[in-house]
């Protein structure tokens, strides 16, 4: 699992956002901190832990992505519900899939999932996902995929054992 992490500080009457030991400057802090969580939110997809810091002028830091201050997950404009970092193992199963395929569910919200399957896989568009862990089932719909990460929403549907309830 990679950690990734950006720090936002001022030092020299000058904001900063440090990543890989590379400082990047911006003219203020709202600007700093913006471009920080905006390419955290981007690398997040790809990635299994991006963190945004805002480190203080006594040196502590605190966590300002995906986990402010209210403990809540931050929502980006384009998601219609939050979304909560899991780690739940599933399973993916359809009737052109002769075993059903691991997975991990890595984010989940009330409308879909990011899924990590460890390898590339040929999935249908829409198929059904299982954690066993929680009982819970839902058909979903794929939106995406990036590498080994892939999106899906769910599907609304009248057929028992098709709904899904947030596990937490």
């Amino acid at each position: 699992m990679t950690d990734l992490h950006y720090d936002v500080f001022e030092e020299d009457d000058q904001w900063k956002v440090r990543f890989n030991g590379k400082d990047f400057l911006y003219p203020d802090r709202k600007a700093a901190i913006a471009a920080a969580i905006e390419t955290a939110e981007k690398v997040s997809v790809l990635d299994e832990s991006v963190q945004v810091f805002l480190r203080g002028t006594s040196g502590k830091r605190r966590m300002v992505w995906p986990s402010g201050a209210t403990g809540t997950v931050r929502t980006s404009e384009r998601r219609s519900s939050e979304r909560y970092p899991t780690n739940l193992e599933a399973w993916i199963t359809h009737r052109s899939i002769r075993t059903p395929l691991a997975c991990t569910v890595k984010d989940l919200s009330e409308t879909g999932v990011r899924l990590m399957i460890p390898r590339s896989a040929d999935l249908p568009c829409e198929c059904e996902l299982r954690i066993p862990s929680t009982g819970a089932a839902a058909r979903i719909r794929l939106v995406w995929a990036t590498g080994v990460h892939y999106g899906a929403q769910f599907l609304s549907s009248r057929e028992p054992g098709s709904t899904f309830s947030l596990p937490f």
